[in-house]
C-alpha cells in the first residue's frame, strides 16, 4: 500500500500529465490559419515586429478583456505562465523568450510550449510531499506563504482552461471558414 506522501506526489504528476495531453491532439488539428485567426474585433494576437513576433499586451488589463487568438493563448501559457513560474522555481524557463516575445507559426508555438512544460513539469515532479506543502517563498510576493502545491494546481488550471479554449477556437475555425 502506498503512503499518503507517495499518493500526493503521484496524484500531482498524473493530474499534470493529464492536463497537458491535449497539446498532442493540437499537433494534428491546429493550422496556420487557425493559429492567427481573429474571430471578432477587438482581438489580441501575436504580430510581426522588427525583432520577431510579439503578443499584444498592456500593463493594466482592459475591462472587459479582449478576445484572444490561439497564438496569443499559446504565448500566455508558454511565456506568461509556465516560463514565469519556472524562472522563479529553477532560475530558467523553457522557451528562452521573455516579455511579449513569441513565434508566428503553430509548429514553433507547440514546440516551445512543450519546452516550457518540460522545465515546469520537471521542477514540480521533482518535489516530495513535504516540498509540495512548503511555502513558495518571497519571490512569489503576496503568494509567498502559499504551499507549492497551490502553484502546481494553479498551473494545471491555467493549462486546462487555455487548452480547452484553444480546442474550441480550432473547432470554430474549422466550422466557419
Amino acid at each position: 500500500m502506498a503512503s499518503s506522501a507517495d499518493t500526493i506526489t503521484q496524484s500531482v504528476r498524473l493530474t499534470l500529465e493529464s492536463a497537458w495531453q491535449p497539446v498532442n491532439d493540437l499537433r494534428t488539428r491546429l493550422t496556420a490559419d487557425a493559429y492567427l485567426w481573429e474571430p471578432a474585433a477587438p482581438c489580441w494576437t501575436v504580430r510581426p515586429t522588427d525583432g520577431g513576433w510579439a503578443a499584444d499586451w498592456v500593463e493594466e488589463e482592459p475591462n472587459p478583456a479582449p478576445l484572444t487568438t490561439i497564438a496569443w493563448r499559446t504565448w500566455h501559457i508558454g511565456v506568461d505562465c509556465l516560463d514565469s513560474y519556472s524562472g522563479r522555481l529553477v532560475g530558467r524557463g523553457g522557451t528562452g523568450l521573455t516579455g511579449t516575445a513569441w513565434v508566428g507559426t503553430p509548429v514553433e508555438a507547440l514546440d516551445l510550449l512543450d519546452q516550457a512544460w518540460a522545465v515546469f513539469f520537471s521542477a514540480i515532479t521533482s518535489w516530495t510531499a513535504d516540498d509540495l506543502m512548503s511555502p513558495l517563498g518571497p519571490g512569489w510576493g503576496p503568494y509567498g506563504a502559499q504551499p507549492k502545491l497551490d502553484l502546481a494546481m494553479h498551473a494545471c488550471r491555467e493549462v486546462i482552461h487555455h487548452l480547452a479554449e484553444i480546442s474550441l477556437l480550432v473547432d470554430l475555425h474549422t466550422a466557419t471558414t
